[in-house]
């Protein structure tokens, strides 16, 4: 009983693992393409909308590129 707790253990730390690099990756590029770190706002509202536009460029990069 416990073996099989601990392998369902691992399997969830692999897969929350998993995850967390598929974010980091995420903002890595949307630094690296679409200019996430060079914002100059000061205020919450125009630095959400920049995050926004940043994130949302990517997923449509993401997207022609695999139509193609």
């Amino acid at each position: 009983m416990k073996i099989k707790y601990f392998l369902l253990h691992i399997i969830d730390i692999v897969r929350v693992y998993r995850t967390r690099f598929q974010i980091e990756f995420e903002f890595r590029n949307a630094k690296g393409y679409a200019s996430l770190n060079r914002c100059q706002a000061r205020s919450t509202n125009k630095l959400r909308t920049h995050f926004n536009m940043s994130f949302t460029s990517m997923n449509c990069l993401k997207m022609a590129a695999r139509k193609m």
